[in-house]
């Protein structure tokens, strides 16, 4: 393929911004939810490139040339995306294992134990050089600017480095890190820990969404390889290479809401969820132990103890959609999650008078932006209470479906979106008592003061979006 920019930009990524499934109906082709393809793809469109990912789609062996290549979007061409195939031995032991074993609860200190095995790494490895050699049949021109996205590729930056320096190519690489970075005492604890942090220091550029996680990287570099870190520079040097290491937190698309009554979001609510308390909260996660589903249930099971008035008024919905069902640990999470739902809900019943709501409500499916954009909009307040979290984009996304200011967020001091949403109402997730308290203070705050919080929160997340992430990630990575 020939880039015409002379600059062309090309992605790394584990997700891919289309996929090929096939259906009932067909083959569909449908474009994740996702905050990296919204900031990342009208980049692309814009400029053209390449995106590489894992293929996973059902059908998308067959929609692609024999390297893998097809351009989109698929009604309007404006970029390529190129597809890595990965056997399922190779997925299980990479994707799995080692990034979601052992990665994901490390960085995430959520208690659960990471499981590191030498063949889950060994494939990690095989795979990151896979995401590599991916572009060395591609022909690029003058200096290819590169963003890598996220922990599955931790060793790619220096692969590509080392291949691209070889064919004369003087490439700007980043690195984009989406969840948490922990201090050096916790990422000790990886046996590979030094080789992630030279495959990541093959970059150029490093940025994470606050700078804690920065200092923390930081830190991790000084104390366990052989560098030279300048804190007043904010760069790492190894073996004559500086990465520079910046904050730039993520936003959402700000697109416009389509607002409905609320007689109207409440009538939905009913139909689709059968709830028609007065009062409605929801969060809105995927099943997965660091969003700290059972502390939030615990929380409300603590608030109606002390303020049962609230016992067939108050109902919460629980949107938790299933993920990584592969993983043991996912599918006991996701049982666990319902037995604490049924327990709470078998406590309250008896004081609850017939017709009237049961506390909670788990709802363990996908559901489509509408859908969830009605719940935003129909509910008192929502609640993000993340044991630990790089941003968590549903609290931006609550806030921004608030159009007329209206409603409040419980929102745990963890997750790197606190740094930005102060007038949220912030809570220690690992505290059911402060939690408890917290949503007292939402039920009984005065109308005025909720409504200016919210003007505040939106305006902090009108300022801030997807595309001036990306632009802020693309001008660092250019300078």
């Amino acid at each position: 393929m020939e880039f015409a920019d002379h600059n062309p930009l090309v992605v790394f990524a584990n997700r891919e911004p289309y996929i090929h499934v096939h259906s009932p109906d067909g083959v569909e082709v449908h474009r994740p939810a996702s905050g990296l393809v919204s900031a990342l793809e009208p980049v692309l469109q814009l400029r053209g490139g390449l995106w590489i990912a894992h293929g996973s789609g059902s059908a998308d062996a067959e929609h692609c040339d024999p390297e893998g290549r097809l351009d989109v979007p698929p009604h309007a061409p404006r970029y390529q995306l190129k597809r890595v195939w990965l056997t399922p031995s190779e997925q299980r032991a990479y994707y799995d294992g080692f990034s979601n074993e052992a990665l994901w609860p490390l960085f995430h200190i959520a208690h659960h134990q990471p499981i590191f095995r030498k063949g889950d790494w060994e494939s990690y490895t095989r795979v990151n050089e896979r995401f590599a050699r991916s572009l060395s049949d591609e022909s690029l021109s003058g200096t290819p600017s590169i963003l890598v996205q996220d922990f599955h590729l931790a060793l790619v930056p220096r692969m590509l480095r080392k291949s691209l320096v070889l064919r004369g190519f003087i490439p700007r690489i980043g690195l984009v890190w989406h969840i948490p970075w922990v201090p050096s005492d916790v990422y000790r604890i990886c046996p590979w820990a030094a080789e992630i942090l030279i495959g990541i220091l093959g970059a150029d550029l490093v940025t994470f969404h606050t700078q804690s996680y920065c200092n923390n990287f930081l830190e991790c570099c000084e104390r366990l390889i052989e560098c030279r870190v300048d804190r007043d520079r904010q760069s790492v040097t190894y073996h004559g290479h500086e990465t520079r290491i910046r904050a730039v937190p993520i936003g959402i698309d700000p697109a416009p809401v389509v607002g409905h009554s609320q007689p109207a979001l409440r009538s939905y609510v009913s139909r689709k969820f059968g709830i028609a308390s007065e009062i409605l909260a929801v969060g809105v996660d995927r099943l997965d132990y660091t969003k700290g589903i059972p502390e939030r249930l615990q929380a409300i099971e603590r608030f109606l103890e002390q303020n049962p008035a609230y016992l067939g008024r108050f109902s919460f919905l629980q949107i938790a959609s299933p993920s990584r069902t592969e993983v043991p640990a996912y599918r006991e999470f996701a049982e666990s999650v319902q037995m604490e739902a049924d327990r709470i809900n078998a406590r309250f019943e008896p004081m609850i008078r017939s017709g009237h709501a049961l506390p909670i409500q788990i709802e363990s499916t996908h559901h489509d932006w509408d859908s969830i954009n009605r719940l935003y909009q129909a509910a008192d307040l929502c609640l993000v209470t993340s044991l630990h979290d790089g941003m968590n984009l549903v609290a931006k996304e609550y806030v921004w479906s608030k159009r007329d200011d209206s409603g409040a967020l419980i929102l745990s001091r963890f997750a790197g979106a606190s740094t930005e949403l102060q007038e949220a109402f912030l809570v220690n997730p690992y505290d059911i008592d402060d939690m408890a308290d917290a949503l007292r203070a939402v039920l009984s705050a005065d109308t005025d003061d909720k409504r200016e919080r919210m003007k505040r929160l939106r305006a902090r997340v009108s300022s801030r979006t997807a595309q001036s992430w990306a632009d802020e990630v693309l001008e660092a990575l250019a300078a």
